[in-house]
Parts: C-alpha cells; structure tokens; sequence
C-alpha cells in the first residue's frame, strides 16, 4: 500500500488524489530518493624530483690498494704478491677504508718524576753503605742496600767497560768524581757468617778504613757505623738501618 507523499496518509492502488489532503496521487508519488556518494577526488602528490630522490646504494670503488684482515696492514697497486707477509691473503681495500682518519694530536706523555733514588731511609735490619755530602756537617745523601755478595765501588766509563754497582760519579760533581778510582774497592758479603770486609782494589787512589790506610788486596772487616773515606773526598759509612 503506499502512501501520500503529502500527508504520509495511506492510500489505495485505486486512488488517484489523497482522501486526506486531495493531492494528485501520480505526481507526488513517492519513490525512494538515491543517495549517491562521492568519493573525493585523490590528493594530487607532487612529481618525485632528481635531487629529492634517494640515490641507489652502490658499492664503493676500490682504490687499487689492498690490506691483510689480519695484521691491517696495507699495500699500494704497487706490491705483486698475493699474501701479506704475515701469511694471510690480501683483500681489496675500498675507498671508505682508505679514507684516512682526522689526525689526532698525539698528547705528549708526562714527564716521570725524578725521584732521588735511594734518598729515602731502608727498613730496619738493612745493611746499606751509605754515602755521606763532601762538607760538614755531613748528611746521608745515598743509601746503598747491599744485596749482593760482590759490590764494586767506582767510577763508570762506558769507553773502558767499566760499570760500577756503585758509580760514585752520578753522585758527586765531575772534580770530586775524578779523585775515585773508576774500579776502587769492592764491599764483600760471606753468606755463612754473614760478616762484611771491604777490599781495596789494585791502582786505587787511597782508601781509609776506620782509622787506618787500607792497602789494595787487603780485606778490611766492617761493623756497624765503621767510616770509609775514598780518594780522600767521598765519605762514607757501613751501616746496619736502626
């Protein structure tokens, strides 16, 4: 049954104006209205240009150079041989690795602290040769541990081959220096008795002992706090560290 497009009143097949509101049937008959929908036109994207274009990835050339994945060394076009001379084979450098790094400024290492070796005081019990300044009063300025059954005292010339385990020379200037002989006298140790003896070596510019001149090949016993005095001018004692 359909209906007024007027006054929405039911009609019948039959009828051909509304009872209702009189309208001509025919020409208000209602249909159902088309809804059509349009979709919106497409967002119109600008054209891909050259520049903005991403540029394909391409290998990178190689320079001619190659490098040993090993050891990293590198070889110009130059070199012929296949293999690194460490054994493994060579492999092509490529331009990305034979860009060279930024320089960086080497810094410099710090000077090390010239510490006055053998200026500071042993542990207790520690039987030193201690070497006393040139003028009074006099003070310890070397402590020399003696650790070793033979000690040479002296004065060193690498010209001569002479290296004494005491060079004296280090310690004094070059004119007291000069008056020690370059091998002087030797500070024995026996292990047994643990007894100590200095003995003056043969062409020795004078050595003193205690009280007494010592002659060159004489050996000379030492205790505790016995004074040596060397070419009349280096002073020292055999002490046992208090």
């Amino acid at each position: 049954m359909s209906k007024c497009a007027v006054c929405d009143a039911e009609l019948q097949p039959e009828q051909k104006t509304c009872h209702v509101c009189g309208s001509n049937v025919e020409a208000t008959a209602s249909t159902e209205p088309t809804v059509t929908t349009t979709a919106p036109p497409p967002i119109p994207l600008p054209p891909l240009s050259a520049s903005s274009a991403p540029a394909p990835l391409a290998a990178t050339p190689s320079t001619g150079e190659r490098e040993c994945p090993a050891c990293g060394q590198t070889f110009d076009a130059g070199y012929q041989d296949e293999f690194c001379p460490c054994g493994n084979e060579l492999q092509p450098r490529t331009a990305s690795a034979a860009t060279p790094a930024p320089a960086v400024t080497a810094i410099p290492p710090l000077p090390a602290l010239a510490a006055p070796a053998g200026t500071t005081r042993p542990p207790v019990g520690t039987v030193c040769l201690v070497v006393y300044s040139d003028t009074k009063p006099r003070q310890p300025v070397r402590y020399v541990p003696v650790a070793k059954d033979v000690l040479l005292i002296g004065r060193q010339d690498a010209i001569r081959g002479d290296f004494p385990d005491l060079d004296l020379g280090s310690l004094l200037d070059e004119s007291l220096a000069k008056k020690v002989s370059r091998r002087h006298a030797e500070l024995l140790r026996a292990r047994d008795s643990q007894t100590y003896t200095l003995r003056p070596l043969p062409g020795n510019t004078g050595t003193q002992v205690g009280k007494e001149l010592a002659a060159p090949g004489q050996d000379y016993p030492l205790t505790d706090g016995t004074p040596i005095v060397l070419g009349g001018v280096v002073w020292m004692k055999f002490e046992v560290m208090k």
